[in-house]
């Protein structure tokens, strides 16, 4: 199986964790992860995926390959959103997307559809 992960924005915790909780209601193996780490650091976002990885039963070793691989091509977007955290304040995370390339389809499809 092949994973994807980004840095998808900025958003206050509270606002985060109602949007977590709603997704609870639905399947949520359907659908990517979205971490929510309180700083732009690579390990903040390798902690807090391990539950989820364990959930999803992942591949642990190519979840972490893509999120390493990001944070490695992708330097001036994880600056940029490390900068936007700052920006925001201290009420706020940093909201990373973690997802098999199946269930990222599929919730592109459900937004065309609604």
């Amino acid at each position: 199986m092949t994973y994807v992960f980004d840095l998808v924005g900025v958003s206050p915790m509270l606002d985060f964790f109602h949007h977590e909780q709603s997704q609870e209601e639905k399947d949520a193996k359907r659908y990517p992860a979205y971490l929510g780490v309180a700083g732009c650091k690579l390990d903040l976002f390798l902690c807090s995926a391990d539950d989820v990885i364990a959930q999803r039963q992942w591949n642990r070793d190519q979840v972490v390959d893509a999120m390493v691989q990001y944070w490695m091509n992708n330097r001036d977007r994880v600056r940029h959103w490390g900068d936007r955290l700052r920006d925001a304040g201290q009420h706020h995370i940093l909201i990373g997307r973690m997802a098999d390339v199946r269930s990222l389809q599929r919730e592109l499809e459900s937004i065309l559809e609604s």
